[in-house]
């Protein structure tokens, strides 16, 4: 579980508004290919990786977007189905590989929201804290690519350390 900064530059007539979400957007999985449900409406925020140069990008159909009404409710949204996503299980479909009924989801899934300045508080605290987790999600993935493209010439001894 969690969510993955892969990706590849695709080109399609097809495309339209929904299929697009934009860095910090919520998201589930609602495909579980496990056998223990732990993927299953698992949330995430989305960062786009180091060197990304769009502005949005394309999900595939293992994934829902979440789109709240009201934009203070994402961060909360993101701990609310991460505690509850055992709950969430409830809402499968299927006997082999899983799918999230987001319909019924969407319809049936309750959410007690805190008030207003209590949720403005909390998502001035949490936000900041997403913002740097990506960037340093980011800094590691360009790491990891470094290492991995000099470790093969290291061992081979195409490049002399000393």
């Amino acid at each position: 579980g969690g969510f993955k900064s892969v990706y590849a530059w695709i080109s399609s007539g097809r495309l339209k508004e929904r299929h697009f979400l934009n860095e910090y957007d919520l998201i589930i999985a609602n495909t579980e290919q496990t056998r223990d449900g732990t993927l299953l409406a698992f949330p995430a925020i989305v960062y786009f990786p180091r060197g990304y140069q769009k502005n949005n990008a394309v999900f595939s159909h293992h994934i829902t977007k979440i789109i709240s009404k009201n934009p203070e409710l994402k961060f909360y949204l993101y701990f609310h189905l991460l505690y509850a996503q055992n709950e969430s299980l409830g809402f499968h479909t299927g006997s082999v590989i899983w799918s999230l009924d987001v319909e019924n989801f969407a319809k049936n899934k309750e959410v007690y929201v805190p008030p207003i300045e209590i949720l403005k508080s909390f998502n001035d605290l949490v936000e900041p804290i997403f913002v740097n987790l990506a960037e340093n999600q980011k800094q590691t993935d360009c790491l990891s690519q470094i290492r991995d493209s000099l470790l093969p010439k290291l061992l081979s001894g195409e490049v002399r350390v000393g």
